[in-house]
């Protein structure tokens, strides 16, 4: 604390050590609230990444009931991705669809020499004129103009030529590139120009002929030959008649499972953190008789330990996902969880921790047998049925009190935190008295230290006087 004072008049007692330990006594209580503060901020910490880990678990069981989920999609196959690729934009009728390529739309292309100019210059690409700079070289002409779409025309240096290319595919895009003069501008080299082609086929027998490589079924096509709520993109020549097979309307299964194993996975996380917690003993330098264990406390450890609150979060939880699930009309068979896949495991004649700590899993062949057989409950059970409850939203119902704003737990937060301030102050206070405590001693010891010196100084000089000294 600084303190430095010489012995009292000489004497060898060390007022410094004597006003430190005084203070020492004084400041013992500044140990105990750093202590009270370390388990308050832990506290929060905990508390808030507990309330972050059942958002995460809310988030998941909502996504169970999400309606887009369990919205029926058509599957869509084709026989040759690498000539045809094809996709359900809407509603398309179940079916198989044939398709022949026999030729695909491209652009056109021409290829121009290039000879900069000493003084600015113009270029006229399709009828529209832009300026060119002096000394202008190829790979500015080319920025130039990919950076006008109005031209209609693509430009790259290809080999120290420019050559364009129409942005549109199809043989009206033939005169595109033919279009383009202009000082320093040559010819189009005839050797090197691409005529623009149009795709043909056919698609279901019907003979297509348009600018596009793609036949959209919104009936866009020029040649209006499509399957309604189809687009189907062309890669490629096919060598054979190739095929589209669109299926009939379905739940994704994919997708349900990546719901159902997410909200496991989070469930799991969330129960694996909060048994640690709660299960988290206190540290003591003590092993209970007595003797002495370790030097130092670890004052983080333990803060949640045998928390009642969690207790009854974690039990709640466990009923929920084990309990029969209430819905109306549900046959026996589909009104639990383990029936849909999600339980803590098969009968084993060995103990498994996770199944002892209630941790869930997840087996497909049990969800999958679930949707074969009854597809409509396995939804209303999950909550994916509008105005039904289900799991999804009794579970989201236990979860939201814990964790809304200023909900259960963001009080629990709110409170620890407001712990760990009222400390802080307390301390700050108690720094502020013993720094006036310490002042205030030294002072007085300062004080005594001169007295005494100067009687001692007095005393010297009456024993001279009297011819004796102080033995």
């Amino acid at each position: 604390m600084g303190v430095s004072l010489s012995g009292l008049g000489s004497s060898g007692i060390d007022t410094g050590a004597v006003v430190d330990q005084l203070i020492s006594l004084e400041a013992q209580p500044l140990t105990r609230m750093t202590h009270q503060k370390t388990i308050a901020t832990t506290r929060s910490q905990a508390l808030t990444d507990i309330e972050s880990r059942l958002r995460n678990l809310k988030t998941s069981s909502d996504g169970l009931k999400d309606i887009l989920l369990w919205n029926p999609v058509q599957s869509v196959a084709s026989s040759n991705t690498d000539q045809f690729t094809a996709a359900a934009a809407a509603g398309v009728s179940p079916g198989a669809h044939s398709v022949t390529i026999t030729q695909m739309a491209r652009s056109a292309q021409d290829s121009y020499t290039w000879t900069p100019q000493p003084a600015a210059s113009t270029l006229s690409i399709n009828g529209v004129t832009v300026n060119v700079d002096a000394n202008a070289s190829i790979d500015d002409v080319t920025s130039m103009v990919n950076g006008n779409s109005s031209l209609g025309v693509y430009a790259v240096n290809a080999g120290g030529k420019l050559v364009l290319t129409s942005r549109a595919t199809g043989a009206a895009a033939s005169a595109v590139t033919a279009g383009a003069t202009g000082g320093g501008l040559s010819a189009a080299d005839p050797a090197k120009h691409k005529d623009g082609l149009n795709a043909q086929g056919t698609l279901d027998g019907v003979a297509f002929d348009q600018a596009s490589n793609t036949i959209s079924g919104s009936g866009s096509s020029p040649s209006a030959v499509n399957v309604p709520g189809l687009t189907i993109t062309l890669k490629s020549v096919t060598t054979t008649t190739g095929t589209i097979d669109v299926g009939v309307p379905v739940v994704d299964r994919a997708r349900v499972k990546a719901a159902m194993k997410d909200f496991v996975s989070n469930y799991n996380d969330t129960l694996d953190f909060i048994n640690g917690k709660v299960n988290e003993k206190k540290q003591t330098n003590s092993d209970g008789a007595g003797n002495a264990t370790k030097d130092t406390i670890d004052y983080s450890k333990g803060v949640l330990f045998g928390d009642s609150g969690l207790r009854d979060i974690l039990s709640a939880m466990r009923l929920a996902v084990s309990n029969t699930v209430g819905t109306p009309g549900l046959p026996g068979t589909m009104n639990t969880l383990a029936q849909m896949g999600v339980s803590t495991g098969a009968a084993s004649s060995t103990i498994n921790a996770d199944a002892v700590s209630g941790k869930l899993v997840f087996t497909d062949a049990t969800f999958d047998a679930a949707m074969d057989s009854d597809p409509s409950s396995v939804q209303k059970m999950l909550g994916g049925q509008l105005g039904v409850t289900g799991f999804a939203q009794s579970f989201t119902a236990l979860l939201t009190p814990l964790v809304q704003s200023s909900g259960v737990l963001d009080q629990r937060i709110s409170s620890a935190d407001s712990d760990a301030s009222d400390l802080d102050t307390q301390m700050a206070t108690l720094n502020s008295r013993l720094d006036d405590r310490t002042a205030a001693l030294k002072k007085q010891f300062s004080a005594m230290e001169a007295a005494i010196t100067r009687n001692n100084s007095q005393l010297q000089s009456l024993l001279s006087r009297l011819g004796t000294t102080n033995a």
